[in-house]
């Protein structure tokens, strides 16, 4: 049984870790050391669908950390150490469109032929998220097979936190922990030394081993070299990386999520796109996010001057869209009017959008204003809660009533999609409280209320919670584990396939808003919760359906999330009803056809058009239509029963009679 020692002496370590160097890789004869950053696929095969990736359905963000890693080694300016990023999510994706015999396995195709007989092999292969897990085993054990006299090394979110397993059971050779640079910095300098010296003895300096390198040491305990060390400094040039892994074709292949598409349908045509980190950290510690954890207390920006050099080598390489990496873009004012005013400037034609959740007490007059002048599109805030105790609880910097006064600043720049998020399903949360959250969310009258189930990560507050509770999420880190179940499964079509139904001891439907008021529940209720609001706030209640001009901004969402589901009866059913409002009967009339067509042919939307006919509706079918005979549904009149309008009105009536401030 291994014991995890937190810091041994630092000349100890250095032993350990040159011993287990030299227990992998043969160093003899060697005279150079290359590096291959790896970036895993994301989509394991099972669920992965062609369709969604001929569509640029899927993620394709550039491998930002894989570039920043094999940056800092460049850093060095090392003689005889040479690096590439191989992005294989990328590469996955790009066969998936121009292969005219696509087969899933074609992932592996960039790892082969790298083998060099003068140079030691060394794989970052980056491990950031639990849903990539099969990706990840997938990738490093392909990498074993192929190249057994080479080092692995591997970090990211969940390889920090998954260290223990990672290492007891040989994934890996070594763990970098939390950002990562310093650490294989150092490393790098160690195994240069060791490739110059034949004796292993005084190879480096041991004063200034960096914390966060574990490894298995020859006694077969865990060993660490001491407290997690994060870099300064995050001034290092990725331009060599971005052409390596041509930033310029990624557009072609996926996207940045819905945002990219959504960018498409604003500018009319596709955009070549990348996404920036302007600073690391994030000032709030909420309770269900990893960013604290990893990154530390605190922010580390990057200069101004620095960011828009980045900016610049991209936009003159084609790329006009940039999303930003950000876990709190707006953290210094100052900073970012400096920022924002300089693109504004030197790239009037550059469009950007904020995937990750802005903190939206921190929008100011000034900074929408910049943020509108300098190609801001699209953004979320995440306000993840319309309940106040549990605001609290989960220790999100905001208040709801703050956050009504900042969308009112919001919607007067109309031309921006404005999304907010919220999370269902946190510990011990009553349907009351989810309920406070819906209610919320229509008060808020965003574009879009992205609803999310709450899911445990490992290195949160919340992940102990989940555990102390026994939830079977807990204990486990697959595809499956996804904060919105319907990206999961395939087609679309969770907790039901075309050839098995699920029994469920609840079911969304319009009952759902019926529910008993302290009743809480389980992970797959939080499934049909999720559905219910979702469908819901955004498919048969958007607040966008009140006027032309936000129907349009509407529609080009919807085009852009159908992109990755284009299974979903929903999607089409909106799409047929938003081109209806504006007077497009041609188009209205080509997605009720698309809606029909997914509702015969599957057994999946035929169940939920029963608990919701109001999806027929939406798509303008009638009686007289295919599917409302099939199901013998008679549509009704309203997109939403008067009984449950009634029940959502008292709700809003109450709230806002104490300001939000229940």
């Amino acid at each position: 049984m291994t014991s995890l020692i937190s810091k041994p002496h630092p000349a100890s370590f250095s032993e350990d870790l040159v011993n287990a160097v030299n227990s992998r890789i043969n160093i003899k004869g060697k005279k150079k050391i290359s590096f291959y950053a790896i970036s895993p696929p994301l989509v394991p095969e099972k669920p992965f669908d062609i369709e969604v990736a001929k569509r640029c359905g899927y993620y394709n963000f550039p491998p930002t950390g894989s570039m920043y890693l094999c940056a800092s080694i460049d850093s060095l300016k090392l003689k005889n150490v040479s690096t590439e990023v191989i992005d294989l999510n990328n590469n996955l994706l790009k066969y998936a469109i121009e292969s005219k015999e696509f087969k899933y396995c074609m992932w592996k195709n960039k790892l082969k032929n790298l083998y060099k007989c003068d140079s030691i092999l060394v794989f970052l292969v980056s491990y950031m998220f639990g849903t990539t897990k099969e990706c990840y085993i997938n990738t490093v054990n392909f990498i074993r097979s192929i190249y057994k006299d080479s080092l692995i090394i591997t970090g990211g979110v969940q390889a920090t936190f998954d260290k223990k397993e990672i290492l007891t059971t040989s994934v890996a050779d070594i763990v970098c922990l939390h950002e990562g640079e310093l650490q294989i910095q150092y490393i790098t300098n160690l195994l240069h030394s060791m490739i110059k010296q034949s004796s292993t003895k005084n190879i480096i300096d041991t004063r200034n081993i960096p914390g966060g390198i574990c490894l298995v040491s020859d006694a077969g305990n865990e060993i660490n070299s001491g407290e997690d060390s994060q870099p300064i400094d995050l001034e290092w040039d990725l331009s060599k990386y971005y052409k390596q892994i041509q930033i310029q074709d990624y557009y072609k292949y996926g996207g940045l999520g819905p945002f990219s598409k959504l960018v498409e349908n604003h500018a009319g045509k596709k955009l070549p796109y990348s996404a920036v980190l302007t600073k690391r950290g994030c000032r709030a510690h909420c309770a269900f996010c990893t960013v604290r954890s990893f990154n530390g207390k605190g922010l580390r920006l990057r200069t101004v001057d620095s960011v828009i050099k980045e900016i610049d080598y991209l936009y003159s390489n084609g790329v006009r869209h940039i999303d930003w990496l950000d876990d709190d873009l707006l953290y210094n004012e100052v900073f970012n009017l400096e920022l924002f005013t300089k693109i504004a400037i030197q790239f009037p034609d550059l469009i950007w959008t904020a995937s990750n959740g802005l903190i939206g007490v921190a929008i100011t007059e000034k900074l929408m204003k910049s943020m509108s002048e300098s190609g801001l599109v699209a953004f979320k805030i995440g306000v993840e809660s319309g309940s106040s105790q549990i605001i609290k609880e989960i220790r999100k910097p905001t208040t709801l009533w703050k956050l009504l006064d900042k969308a009112e600043l919001i919607r007067m720049y109309p031309h921006i999609f404005f999304s907010a998020n919220f999370i269902v399903g946190f510990p011990g949360e009553t349907f009351s409280q989810m309920m406070d959250s819906f209610s919320f969310a229509r008060r808020l009258s965003c574009d879009w209320a992205s609803f999310y189930v709450c899911q445990p990560l490992k290195g949160t507050d919340l992940f102990s919670s989940f555990q102390h509770l026994m939830d079977p999420r807990a204990k486990e880190e697959n595809y499956r584990k996804t904060i919105n179940p319907g990206r999961s499964a395939a087609r679309g079509e969770f907790a039901y396939t075309e050839q098995q139904q699920t029994i469920k001891s609840l079911e969304a439907g319009w009952g759902i808003f019926k529910m008993e008021d302290k009743r809480i529940f389980d992970a797959t209720e939080h499934n049909e919760i999720w559905f219910t609001f979702n469908l819901v706030a955004n498919f048969l209640d958007n607040p966008c359906y009140k006027s032309e001009k936000a129907t349009k901004k509407l529609i080009n969402w919807l085009l852009a999330i159908q992109a990755a589901y284009p299974y979903d009866a929903s999607m089409t059913a909106a799409l047929s009803h938003s081109y209806k409002l504006i007077g497009r009967r041609d188009l209205s009339e080509d997605f009720k056809h698309k809606t029909e067509k997914i509702i015969l042919d599957s057994l999946y939307w035929q169940k939920r058009v029963r608990s919701f006919p109001e999806l027929l509706t939406l798509a303008d079918i009638t009686a007289k239509d295919s599917s409302a005979r099939l199901l013998n549904i008679d549509p009704p009149k309203k997109l939403v029963p008067n009984n449950t309008m009634k029940i959502l009105n008292q709700i809003h009536d109450r709230r806002e009679k104490n300001g939000w401030r229940d």
